[in-house]
């Protein structure tokens, strides 16, 4: 396949290298963004488990200052408070077919210093069923939930995630493997409520 420009830019405002793969990414940066609550989405992803598929839906903090830089408030590096990074919905593999990850990045106090291990869960799921995948603050703990399940509790969380997030979903090709099947991630909603 015949490899075309991308007009994406990386998180170093570098134009990304030509490609033969196109992504997806919706994210509500500077119009919709919620401090705490609960957000969920209601989706479901065909084909999973093949090597270099990334449907994910997360949540990224609205000061983060990748370009394009939009406000003058946007001046916090990943994954510092304010640009903190929550994955509800991330499959790369993970545990292969029917596996999702969920988590937070935990910030280590630097610039592009993230550990994305110790604050994660591998969990099981039929992915081409749709389900409600959620993150919700619950007084110090942050919650994630499969449908109305638990499945992943981050205790005394809830303060260093307190800053406004915006949600992303996306569909990414992350490797040069070979297609072997089309892969489809339906998003039927996505929603935030509020808690008072």
């Amino acid at each position: 396949m015949k490899k075309r420009p991308c007009d994406n830019l990386n998180k170093q405002g570098q134009q990304h290298h030509d490609t033969q793969y196109v992504a997806g990414r919706i994210a509500s940066k500077n119009l919709k963004e919620f401090v705490k609550g609960k957000w969920t989405a209601r989706l479901k992803v065909e084909n999973s488990g093949q090597a270099g598929m990334f449907p994910a839906w997360w949540l990224l903090g609205a000061l983060n200052n990748e370009p394009p830089v939009q406000e003058a408030d946007e001046i916090v590096c990943w994954p510092m408070t304010g640009s903190g990074e929550i994955d509800i919905f991330e499959h790369h593999s993970d545990g292969g077919p029917d596996h999702y990850a969920a988590r937070a990045i935990k910030s280590n106090g630097q610039c592009g210093g993230g550990d994305w291990q110790s604050l994660m869960l591998v969990q099981a799921a039929q992915l081409n069923e749709y389900h409600e995948y959620s993150v919700e603050w619950v007084g110090d703990d942050v919650i994630f939930r499969l449908g109305e399940m638990e499945v992943y509790r981050l205790p005394n969380e809830a303060s260093k995630l307190s800053e406004p997030f915006f949600a992303i979903l996306n569909f990414a090709k992350i490797n040069d493997s070979p297609m072997t099947q089309n892969w489809t991630m339906e998003v039927d909603w996505v929603k935030h409520e509020v808690w008072k």
